[in-house]
């Protein structure tokens, strides 16, 4: 067993020209571990006593122009897993062994902890997705929760051929809403309501969404906000139209009761 005077201390930097070994030799059997340089790549070895060759290659890895590479897996048995560090901020991922998160640092503190925002996470066992701390969930092959409002931009400087809808209410009229039960029985089994994507889209082709991969047809239900409320607005507007003429018939039978 090495005796501490064979102990190699350096304070500064260290040069080798061929091999760095570590010997382990716990259980009898010496165990050594090799890093070596060759034709550009970094090579972690290890062989066991009374043998030449290595047994196995622990990892190879490529340094070119500054890019770092490996055939293999980074494996890391630390919580706080792999960061990146540019300007003053850190971004690292950890693992905590129940949720996986994309973490930020402090201003300042790159390669310190985290701090209070949770931009990104995964609940490791159910596969749910959480995003901007919580503000979005994606439930694994489920739902998608929002925690708060669901704002789309709809500032006029970002709009062009503005025109107004009509005959949103004969429009509307045509489609038939339904309900229904999910085949997938991964999803909700709850009783659902809606509109079938092949009906509207004979009515509203522009707000259908086709995915080839999957052959599904998708609705933009929120593109159906503005005929409905163009639609309310003729049903108002026959409405009052209605009454305007029942008080006129009122007021003529009135008139000739008297």
């Amino acid at each position: 067993e090495p005796s501490p005077s064979q102990a190699l201390s350096v304070n500064g930097s260290a040069r080798l020209t061929q091999y760095l070994f570590l010997e382990d030799y716990a259980g009898g059997d010496s165990k050594t571990a090799g890093i070596f340089s060759y034709n550009d790549l970094l090579y972690f070895r290890r062989h066991t006593s009374g043998t030449d060759a290595y047994e196995a290659d622990l990892m190879s890895l490529s340094l070119l122009n500054g890019n770092l590479s490996t055939t293999g897996e980074f494996i890391s048995t630390n919580s706080n897993q792999f960061r990146m560090v540019q300007g003053n901020y850190g971004v690292f991922f950890r693992n905590d062994g129940t949720n996986t998160y994309l973490l930020l640092t402090t201003s300042g503190d790159q390669y310190g902890g985290w701090n209070s925002l949770r931009p990104f996470s995964i609940n490791n066992s159910s596969g749910d997705v959480y995003i901007g701390g919580n503000a979005m969930a994606v439930r694994h092959g489920g739902n998608v929760e929002i925690g708060n409002s669901l704002v789309f931009t709809s500032d006029r400087k970002e709009k062009e051929s503005i025109e107004p809808l009509h005959d949103s209410l004969k429009t509307l009229s045509h489609l038939q809403g339904v309900s229904y039960v999910w085949k997938n029985k991964t999803k909700d089994q709850a009783l659902q309501y809606g509109l079938i994507a092949q009906e509207v889209e004979k009515t509203y082709p522009n707000l259908i969404s086709y995915n080839k991969e999957t052959d599904i047809k998708s609705v933009n239900y929120i593109g159906l906000i503005a005929p409905m409320i163009e639609a309310i607005k003729e049903l108002k507007a026959e409405n009052e139209a209605l009454k305007t003429r029942l008080d006129k018939l009122e007021t003529e039978g009135t008139n000739i009761e008297q």
